[in-house]
């Protein structure tokens, strides 16, 4: 049985982690970076008005605003396929 923070979705697995702990975000973000997160979804009041996620890349900064299934297809594209 899959971890509870992965996910199948599309045949491809996505594996996450939730920060809920109450330190400001660009203190989370900078731990994530230091830790090699490849991405970092922020979801805040902002994303929840426009059913979006605000994507971060840990090398190339802020990506913008994305829907969940446009953020999908960019991982898919960028994963590589291992049997």
């Amino acid at each position: 049985m899959p971890n509870p923070n992965t996910r199948c979705t599309g045949g491809f697995f996505v594996c996450f982690r939730a920060d809920f702990r109450n330190e400001k975000i660009g203190y989370k973000i900078r731990e994530a970076q230091l830790q090699k997160i490849p991405y970092m979804l922020v979801l805040g009041d902002k994303e929840e008005e426009t059913h979006c996620v605000t994507v971060r890349d840990r090398a190339k900064g802020d990506i913008g605003a994305m829907s969940i299934d446009d953020y999908i297809e960019k991982v898919k594209k960028e994963s590589i396929f291992i049997p």
